[in-house]
């Protein structure tokens, strides 16, 4: 995912570290979900696994964009990001169609075809909502940098209850177009709460810990009592995944308290802090190369995502897999980072960002 808003500083090495977390998490519910575990498995310890490890990821994507707002909030936006994120995207679309499309013919079709153009085509949900949200942060930070603190909070507080109470109370429903998380008025949500914690200095208590973990534990726990309640009634009206989404109360206030408890860590070995800022540059990469739309199916089938659901080594199997994807994908984006920096890509992105920017000013 998008990390051009980083910090290099060893101070902020604890917020890549939340980075690659986030991404370790990201990982696991795409074996969860795109790897079909929960639709195959349905019971014993594995089944309460399963969804008590995807209530606690489904705050990844949401610490993310606490990262980016954190950070971004003070700074001027710029084409060089943009277009350089874009070349990152472009590059790996074209290499990964063209070797799906090498060792599987079959995935070669129109439909496939039309959804090549990175970012436009829709085929990867977050990367489209990143770019929109991006061309808006000039207008977000200008109101936060001029806004009171006062109504920072009250504009949190109003659109929290519009954008995540509501829907959780009232099972997903979604009268502002919320879309579980999935859209850009959601993000700017998020977006504006890691701001004013950035902007104000707000240092969140350690209690905060505390609710968090309170939080998570509903979330499973709605899901085990819909299961309860599905059994004796014969009632499947109400799902028992409601608190499952991106804008759920539970996870909302779960990512928040998650952000607060890396944000408290202290790293202060300076090698220590170089890794992780070194490893963190590669989270994009581990992210677009693992969800690439035309082989992410076959890559969980091939990994074996259903195979062990009623196994006793599920459970170790799914954190090693995990790992091993991130790593294969990680060790992919230093060596794509080499080849950029070998044949001076950058030099280009700054002569393509320099037109587009002269171009607007004279427009």
């Amino acid at each position: 995912m998008p990390v051009e808003e980083r910090s290099n500083s060893n101070r902020m090495a604890n917020l890549e570290l939340l980075r690659i977390v986030s991404m370790l998490m990201v990982i696991m519910l795409h074996l969860f979900t795109q790897g079909k575990v929960l639709q195959n498995v349905t019971e014993g310890v594995n089944y309460y696994f399963s969804w008590i490890m995807e209530a606690v990821c489904y705050t990844s994507v949401n610490s993310y964009m606490l990262i980016s707002g954190y950070f971004m909030w003070r700074t001027k936006f710029k084409w060089k990001r943009i277009v350089s994120l874009y070349a990152q995207i472009l590059f790996y679309t074209i290499v990964l169609a063209g070797i799906t499309f090498a060792v599987m013919p079959s995935r070669l079709s129109a439909i496939n075809f039309s959804k090549l153009l990175p970012v436009f085509s829709g085929n990867n949900w977050y990367i489209s909502i990143y770019f929109v949200l991006y061309f808006l942060t000039p207008i977000l930070n200008s109101a936060i940098r001029s806004i009171k603190p006062s109504t920072h909070r009250s504009v949190i507080g109003i659109l929290f209850l519009a954008f995540s109470i509501m829907p959780s109370v009232f099972f997903n429903a979604d009268p502002f177009l919320v879309n579980a998380g999935y859209s850009v008025l959601w993000f700017m949500y998020v977006y504006l709460v890691a701001a004013y914690i950035g902007k104000n200095n707000i240092q969140l208590r350690k209690s905060v810990t505390i609710i968090m973990c309170i939080m998570l534990v509903l979330v499973p726990m709605s899901k085990f009592f819909m299961d309860l309640y599905h059994l004796v009634t014969g009632d499947y009206d109400i799902q028992g995944t409601f608190f499952y989404t991106y804008n759920s109360s539970p996870v909302a206030i779960a990512s928040v308290g998650l952000f607060a408890v890396f944000l408290g860590i202290k790293i202060k070995n300076e090698k220590v802090a170089k890794f992780i800022n070194k490893v963190a540059k590669t989270t994009f990469g581990v992210f677009y190369i693992h969800t690439f739309f035309l082989y992410r199916d076959f890559i969980w089938e091939k990994l074996g995502s259903t195979k062990f659901v009623g196994s006793p080594v599920f459970i170790p199997y799914c954190f090693g897999i995990v790992i091993g994807v991130f790593i294969a994908c990680s060790i992919i984006d230093f060596l794509r980072a080499k080849l950029f920096k070998l044949i001076r890509l950058d030099k280009l992105i700054d002569k393509i960002s320099h037109a587009i920017e002269v171009r607007i000013r004279l427009e």
